[in-house]
């Protein structure tokens, strides 16, 4: 397997209508950091970024990235948590979006697929759980709650199993790893060399 390596991409400034927030922003209705909207900037490669290899369909991603200690960096429930430390407060503002359709082979699509379908899974077994619970209570198979069911339910699925299926969601619908943004004109993403020659061309 061939180790990842830097690819530039082109950065521009988004062409779409204005969003919501942005409109929020600009008449004063919204107390927080503006936020810059951008876009890719070039085509992509007939090529997947992760493995370099032929994409077999295109989907349209948006990156959030809040500010972070070497520039703006990707915002995920990980960072948000050690930003909120640092700082004392729940979670970053979101200060960068950078929209872009992005090329995805077999494995990828399928990679999504299956971390998709674990995240789902693992965000209905709390509320499955109790519904399971409450019936079996009903029907006097369980008469009183033990502390290992309080445990399974808090610190077991809230907030450790909806930690991880945030974390598998989101690996799966991320295009690729970026590095810490410093300019609103390119962005380096950790790619597949395959990929990023083709996007030299």
């Amino acid at each position: 397997m061939k180790r990842k390596v830097d690819a530039t991409v082109a950065l521009r400034r988004h062409r779409g209508g204005m969003t919501l927030r942005e409109y929020s922003w600009r008449t004063g209705e919204l107390d927080a950091p503006r936020t810059l909207t951008l876009e890719v900037g070039q085509d992509f490669p007939d090529r997947c970024v992760r493995h370099g290899r032929k994409a077999v369909e295109y989907r349209d991603s948006e990156l959030r990235l809040h500010q972070g200690a070497r520039g703006q960096v990707e915002t995920s429930w990980w960072s948000s948590f050690v930003w909120g430390l640092a700082r004392y407060r729940m979670t970053p503002s979101t200060t960068v979006q950078v929209s872009g359709r992005w090329p995805m082979c077999r494995t990828c699509v399928r990679y999504r697929r299956i971390l998709e379908f674990i995240a789902y899974c693992l965000g209905l077994a709390g509320p499955v759980a109790l519904a399971v619970l409450f019936m079996a209570a009903q029907a006097g198979v369980v008469r009183s709650v033990t502390l290992s069911m309080v445990f399974a339910f808090f610190p077991g699925w809230i907030p450790g199993a909806l930690a991880v299926a945030l974390t598998l969601y989101a690996r799966g619908n991320r295009p690729a790893r970026v590095r810490p943004l410093t300019s609103a004109t390119a962005m380096t993403v950790r790619a597949h060399p395959d990929f990023a020659a083709a996007l030299e061309r």
